[in-house]
C-alpha cells in the first residue's frame, strides 16, 4: 500500500517544485530533473551575460607604450585632458578604426522602447545617447567598439542626412574585400581577421585575445612608425596586459598587415590554415618575419556583474554547491571576475 501511494505523492511534490521554480523564471521540462538539481554539488556557469550584465564598455586603450583612460561620450572627448592627448594621435586613430573595420555590427535604426521617468515610451534609437543605443549584427564586445568609435568627433562628423551612422560611413571609406576574405573568430585560435581596402592597398586587420595576437607580430606601431619588437616592447606589453587584466577588464588586441594587390582569384579566408594572405603564422611558429603583423595596441572593456550574482553565489555555497566560472578571458581577468562574484574559479 505504501509503495502504491508513494509514486503519485512524489509526482505531485515534484510538480509543486516545478511550479515554484517557474515563478522564479526557471522552467523545468522534465520532473526527474528536479531530483538531479537537488543532488547537485558543482555548478558551472558562463561568465559573460550570465554572471555579468553583458554590457561591455571600452574603458582603456594602450597605444605607444602607454595606457590611456577612454572617454565614453562626445562631450568627454571635448573636455577631458586625457582625450585631447590621444584624439589626433595617428596610432590611436588606426586603433579605433580597426575596432570598427574588423566588426560587422551597427546601430539599430528605427524606434525602440525605453523607460523614462518610470514610463515606457517609443523613441528613435539614434536619438539616444550613444552608450544607450541598441545594436545588431554582433556581440557585446563588437557593440562596445562601435559605441566607443561613434562618440569620437572624427567619426561622428561623418554623419550626413544620407548616412546616419559615422561607423558605417567609415566602412564605406575603407570597404571590405567581402566576407569570403574574412576569418571568423574561433575559440581554438582566439582571433578574427577582416580584409579591407584603403587608398594605399589592401590590409588585413586582426582582432583577438591579446597574447595570441601579439605572438604574431614582429613590429609595433609607435608614433605612426612600425618599430621592431624587442625585450623592452615585450615587457611593456606584458605590464599593460596585467594592469588592465587586474582591473577585471577584458583585453582585446589589434594588429594589421599590408597585403598589396589582391590575387586574381581574390582574397579568401575561412580559417588560418586555408587563407591566401599573411597573418603571422610563420612568425608565430618559426620566427620567420616574412608574414609577421604590426601590433596596433589594446582596448580593454569592462562588464559589471549582475546585481544578484554575489548573493546567489553565497546561497549556493551555503547549500554546499561549488560554483565554477567558465570563461575564455585571460586568467588575470578571470581572477578579478571571480573575486567580484565571491567564488573560486
Amino acid at each position: 500500500g505504501v509503495q502504491t501511494c508513494a509514486l503519485p505523492i512524489l509526482q505531485v511534490t515534484m510538480a509543486m517544485g516545478a511550479a515554484s521554480m517557474a515563478k522564479k523564471k526557471a522552467i523545468v521540462t522534465h520532473l526527474t530533473a528536479l531530483q538531479e538539481i537537488a543532488s547537485m554539488t558543482v555548478l558551472c556557469s558562463d561568465k559573460t551575460g550570465t554572471l555579468t550584465q553583458n554590457r561591455m564598455t571600452v574603458s582603456n586603450v594602450y597605444i605607444n607604450g602607454q595606457i590611456h583612460k577612454a572617454p565614453t561620450s562626445r562631450e568627454a572627448w571635448e573636455i577631458e585632458e586625457n582625450a585631447k592627448k590621444i584624439i589626433n594621435d595617428s596610432t590611436f586613430v588606426r586603433l579605433y578604426e580597426a575596432g570598427v573595420l574588423a566588426n560587422a555590427s551597427v546601430f539599430s535604426e528605427g524606434m525602440v522602447k525605453v523607460t523614462e521617468k518610470g514610463k515606457e515610451i517609443n523613441k528613435e534609437n539614434l536619438s539616444q545617447e550613444i552608450i544607450h543605443r541598441e545594436c545588431m549584427n554582433g556581440n557585446a564586445t563588437d557593440y562596445a567598439f562601435i559605441k566607443f568609435a561613434e562618440a569620437i568627433p572624427a567619426v561622428s562628423s561623418l554623419v550626413t542626412n544620407d548616412e546616419k551612422q559615422g561607423i558605417k560611413a567609415l566602412r564605406k571609406i575603407k570597404p571590405s574585400s567581402g566576407t569570403d576574405a574574412d576569418i571568423p573568430f574561433n575559440s581554438s585560435y582566439k582571433f578574427m581577421v577582416s580584409v579591407r581596402s584603403t587608398e594605399e592597398n589592401n590590409v588585413a586587420i586582426m582582432k583577438g585575445a591579446s597574447d595570441y595576437v601579439f605572438n604574431r607580430c614582429s613590429t609595433i606601431l609607435i608614433d605612426d612608425q612600425c618599430v621592431p619588437i624587442g625585450e623592452e616592447q615585450k615587457a611593456e606589453f606584458v605590464r599593460a596586459n596585467k594592469v588592465l587584466g587586474k582591473q577585471g577588464e577584458r583585453v582585446i588586441a589589434f594588429a594589421y598587415h599590408h597585403l598589396g594587390a589582391a590575387p586574381a582569384e581574390g582574397f579568401f579566408g575561412g580559417n588560418p590554415t586555408d587563407c591566401n594572405y599573411d597573418i603571422g603564422t610563420k612568425f608565430s611558429e618559426s620566427g620567420d618575419e616574412s608574414d609577421a603583423l604590426c601590433f596596433l595596441g589594446l582596448m580593454s572593456l569592462i562588464d559589471p556583474p549582475r546585481e544578484a550574482v554575489p548573493d546567489s553565489v553565497l546561497q549556493c555555497r551555503a547549500a554546499g554547491v561549488k560554483v565554477v566560472m567558465v570563461t575564455g578571458d585571460h586568467p588575470v581577468t578571470a581572477e578579478i571576475g571571480r573575486a567580484s562574484c565571491r567564488e573560486r574559479v
